[in-house]
């Protein structure tokens, strides 16, 4: 339900270099690390805008369609933007809000513990069980940098 590759050429030279993986297995573009380009990165922030800006305009947007365009928000947000999810962690559609925890997990991004803690006492069923793995995935990342010391 969101972008994985940046392009098909991505997608296309990701295959081609590891054509004995699996899907799963694949290194995806989305959701990115701190590994992009300059480039990629104003490109990803700019769709970012496009999409908030599409979301404000229209308040009469189906649910199944504005779901599908956070997703692709989400998707494409960049780490350095990971602090612009924490809004749809408290979103009243329970698949955006596992969503927003996944993602959150996925960049480890610590600053989202507490409200994440909220979620798994009170969220939706899909965002309880999603809060609860991101706060593993953080939990494991402070864990490494304590290990490191």
């Amino acid at each position: 339900m969101s972008p994985m590759y940046r392009s098909t050429a991505s997608l296309i030279a990701e295959l081609e270099q590891n054509p004995e993986l699996d899907w799963e297995q694949l290194r995806k573009d989305y959701p990115s690390d701190n590994d992009i380009s300059t480039e990629q990165l104003a490109e990803d922030i700019r769709c970012m805008h496009e999409m908030q800006a599409i979301l404000e305009k229209d308040s009469s947007m189906e649910d199944d369609v504005r779901c599908q365009l956070l997703y692709s928000l989400m998707a494409i947000t960049p780490v350095s933007e990971v602090d612009s999810l924490l809004p749809y962690v408290d979103d009243e559609d329970m698949y955006v809000q596992e969503r927003a925890c996944i993602l959150l997990g996925y960049h480890e991004y610590e600053p989202a513990t507490e409200i994440l803690k909220e979620v798994v006492k009170h969220g939706s069923p899909n965002g309880k069980l999603a809060a609860r793995k991101a706060l593993s995935m953080i939990r494991a990342k402070q864990m490494d940098k304590h290990i490191k010391k």
